[in-house]
């Protein structure tokens, strides 16, 4: 398919199946770097999947502890907090871009973790609605 000027590239899903015996599921955006997609946020990258392995192993430094991710992206790191046995106390997941912000909602969303807060009042630029 042919790529139209101005037009964001399809979405993509990418399941994940866990030791535990559960799975998660990541919408993401092909052509990653471009403004169309948000720039690299919308991207899964190696170095996350092994932070995420980190975490899972190692779950008990976060009981209790209010984590904060600057650049959160697809939200990937959110899903796998918000799962672990013994969750931290609050996690706060930000980034800049409000296409990226509305990807990290719909990651969220599919992967049933709730959101407390609306971040539409966090952000000058307001959230659009993906193409």
């Amino acid at each position: 398919q042919q790529q139209h000027e101005g037009l964001a590239p399809p979405p993509y899903y990418r399941s994940f199946f866990l030791d535990d015996g559960t799975h998660m599921t990541l919408q993401l955006r092909k052509g990653f770097g471009a403004a169309s997609t948000g720039g690299t946020g919308a991207a899964l990258w190696e170095a996350g999947l092994v932070l995420c392995d980190y975490v899972r192993s190692n779950g008990g430094l976060f009981v209790g502890k209010r984590v904060l991710e600057l650049g959160a992206g697809n939200g990937l790191l959110g899903v796998v907090l918000s799962r672990l046995p013994l969750p931290p106390a609050s996690i706060v997941l930000s980034d800049h871009h409000p296409k990226v912000l509305n990807l990290m909602a719909k990651n969220l969303g599919i992967n049933g973790v709730r959101v407390l807060q609306d971040w539409l009042s966090c952000t000058p630029h307001g959230l659009q609605q993906d193409e």
